[in-house]
């Protein structure tokens, strides 16, 4: 795997049912949830945020969200080549046990940033069947069968991986704020060049991205 193309993705459907049905998963989470129903005057965990209590369908004990990762890593030392996994992490398991609970389920090899339309679209396909209709498993503590929706609720991506994502204009270019329409200035530095984006004019409104 030294040349060419390679796109590989693994269902993150039969993973779940695998983790929540052998090793117990759902028993953590309820218990890790039980602390949030106290109130507490600071921010604890993501299960505190503002944004995660206003998805209704996350108050259902039994659904779950995720947070999930995309980024490139070089291979080969000075070689152009690049492997970019999707990874995911169950954001209601305590802390400590979410790196025990990695789900890999897309991974692209190649010498460029993959197709992003490529890349996204069976994990958005699927992600958006988790959300409709969920996923079926036993209990073994009662084998009962349950339905757990799944939400992907966060990207934790840097910059460039970021922009490849969204689609936009990497930072350091033209245009490349992500929230508004400022094309900004490229200035000359000591090493280079950087864009910054500026306003003399403190009463120019900018055309913020989320209202065009």
């Amino acid at each position: 795997m030294k040349q060419g193309y390679f796109f590989m993705y693994m269902p993150l459907e039969p993973q779940l049912k695998l983790k929540f049905q052998y090793q117990n998963l759902m028993h953590n989470i309820k218990k890790y949830k039980r602390i949030f129903e106290e109130p507490s005057s600071s921010y604890r965990d993501i299960l505190d945020g503002e944004a995660y209590a206003k998805i209704k369908n996350l108050k259902y004990s039994d659904n779950i969200s995720l947070q999930f990762n995309i980024d490139g890593i070089p291979t080969y030392g000075k070689s152009n080549y690049q492997i970019w996994p999707i990874q995911c992490m169950i954001n209601e398991l305590p802390p400590n046990e979410r790196k025990d609970h990695i789900l890999m389920c897309g991974l692209w090899f190649g010498p460029h940033k993959p197709n992003m339309n490529v890349f996204l679209k069976p994990f958005v396909t699927e992600l958006s069947n988790l959300s409709r209709s969920g996923f079926k498993w036993i209990d073994a503590t009662n084998s009962k069968q349950i339905v757990t929706k799944v939400f992907p609720i966060i990207c934790s991506s840097d910059a460039p991986a970021r922009a490849a994502v969204q689609n936009f204009i990497q930072y350091n270019g033209k245009y490349g704020c992500e929230f508004c329409q400022h094309s900004g200035e490229r200035v000359k530095k000591a090493k280079g060049s950087a864009v910054f984006i500026h306003c003399n004019n403190h009463s120019l409104k900018f055309v913020l991205l989320n209202n065009v």
